[in-house]
């Protein structure tokens, strides 16, 4: 019901959205960073036996950093026109179809070993996505950062079982 007839003035407003623009390269390393610090993160709780706030953060907090730079990748590689709609709707239609692939192994059970085999496979992902899209943005790759934390994530997944196996060891005695 229009009384005051004002949906004939509405037609008249036209509509522009913003233009889709690449990720400034700050930002984009913000994202880089903040992943790679989180992963870091991620793993520090899991070592500590800290299950509920190391899987949060994987399957919350990296996944949201994750779907970010997936929407960036499919903009880069595709162009800017490609609708990637917000917080990851539809991601099947417009996601590179190898990123699509891995998406199954990457969400985790309540369960230790399950979540350090998503964060493993998360920052693979993000990894090949982030480098990819770096490269067609023209923008440079913090690779020393990545490389570290990758190392030390591998660290405490490795040291895990020496640390239980010690704990273990002391209440046994």
């Amino acid at each position: 019901m229009d009384k005051d007839n004002l949906a004939a003035t509405l037609n008249q407003v036209a509509i522009v959205p913003p233009p889709r623009l690449p990720p400034r390269e700050e930002e984009f390393f913000n994202v880089v960073n903040d992943f790679w610090y989180h992963g870091v993160w991620t793993a520090k709780h899991l070592r500590r036996g800290e299950l509920w706030w190391g899987k949060s953060a994987c399957d919350d907090y990296l996944k949201q950093l994750l779907r970010q730079m997936l929407e960036w990748h499919a903009r880069a590689r595709r162009g800017e026109e490609v609708d990637v709609w917000a917080h990851g709707r539809f991601l099947e239609e417009w996601v590179d179809s190898r990123a699509l692939e891995t998406l199954p192994r990457l969400f985790a059970h309540y369960d230790e070993a399950d979540v350090w085999q998503a964060l493993r496979e998360t920052m693979a992902l993000f990894h090949w996505v982030a480098a990819e899209t770096a490269e067609v943005l023209r923008y440079s790759y913090p690779v020393l950062g990545e490389e570290r934390a990758t190392e030390l994530v591998q660290k405490m997944y490795l040291g895990r079982n020496h640390s239980q196996s010690l704990a273990s060891r002391d209440q046994a005695t």
